[in-house]
């Protein structure tokens, strides 16, 4: 893919919700989970994203292993497909937002595969589909991360799918751990369509986890330049499939200096996905869901942020 020097291919935020209640199984719609309000879709496209990043739950989805998908929770996903790409012609990022599990236990290769044969049937003829084989692993061997993240590739493309894939590492697929724990192994991940991305994660509390204050002083350099060497050493791309902070000026300049050192090394970093969006989130500190639709208000400074480097 040619690509401009400083421009992102993928510009995203999440819009979570229907992965909510994850303890609820299947759970109730418009009580336990939802879909994303196409105001806020089209907002984030006047906003100047291109990609809508789509939580979902693989129990919801398919309820028995290797069986058929539920049509209720299949239609829903659809329907934001739908919205997404052919009405506003934007990417989607299907994401099954699982850690590597199914009801609970550690993810079956061969069912993992089954999952994505069936999503990718359904989608093979729409290119503006991404798919985001697995939220966050962890907990596993490595190899086995690889053996499965392999296995849906596979699944993938033997049914004539040409998607976009982002493959995510173990260990909540972090930057920060990505060269100690995945990239070994991971390096290992091939394509024979030659089209996918490593997916990695980062959040910018004290243990990168996204549930504490920013460290005003993080170091994005020293975070993201081991990856950002190995993917160049190897020919490979990555997708920073999510990150947040919060909308205070300390945090807000952390924020400016990861969205510039993205956009200087784009040749590598082919886009990025905001944590999150979504009409539930409420007060949720990295929220970026407008205040309002019409008219539009932001309701934190973090896109105003990010738009000045799209």
């Amino acid at each position: 893919m040619s690509l401009v020097s400083g421009e992102f291919v993928y510009r995203s935020t999440a819009e979570s919700c229907m992965e909510f209640s994850g303890n609820k199984i299947p759970g109730t719609y418009n009580i336990d989970y939802t879909i994303p309000d196409t105001r806020s879709i089209d907002f984030m496209a006047t906003s100047g994203l291109n990609t809508i990043r789509l939580p979902f739950l693989w129990e919801r989805l398919q309820p028995t292993a290797n069986g058929p998908f539920d049509s209720f929770y299949f239609n829903l996903i659809n329907k934001t497909v739908d919205h997404t790409t052919n009405t506003k012609g934007m990417y989607i990022l299907l994401d099954v937002h699982n850690y590597a599990r199914y009801y609970n236990q550690i993810f079956k290769v061969d069912e993992f595969a089954n999952l994505w044969s069936q999503l990718a049937s359904q989608y093979k003829n729409n290119d503006r589909v991404l798919f985001g084989l697995m939220n966050e692993p962890n907990g596993l061997p490595v190899d086995l991360v690889v053996t499965a993240m392999q296995a849906a590739i596979n699944a993938i493309r033997s049914t004539g799918a040409k998607n976009l894939i982002t493959v995510a590492g173990d260990s909540w697929t972090g930057v920060h751990s990505w060269m100690q724990v995945n990239a070994a192994a991971m390096i290992a991940i091939t394509d024979p369509a030659n089209n996918f991305m490593y997916e990695m994660h980062q959040y910018f509390d004290n243990n990168f986890s996204g549930t504490g204050p920013c460290d005003p002083n993080f170091n994005v350099t020293a975070i993201f330049d081991p990856v950002t060497n190995w993917l160049r050493q190897n020919q490979r791309s990555c997708f920073l499939g999510e990150f947040g902070i919060e909308s205070n000026p300390q945090c807000l300049n952390v924020l400016n200096r990861v969205m510039a050192y993205l956009k200087e090394n784009s040749d590598v970093w082919k886009g990025f996905s905001w944590w999150a969006a979504g009409p539930w989130w409420n007060t949720y500190f990295y929220s970026i869901e407008p205040i309002s639709y019409n008219p539009p208000i932001e309701r934190g400074r973090q896109l105003s942020v990010i738009q000045k480097y799209i």
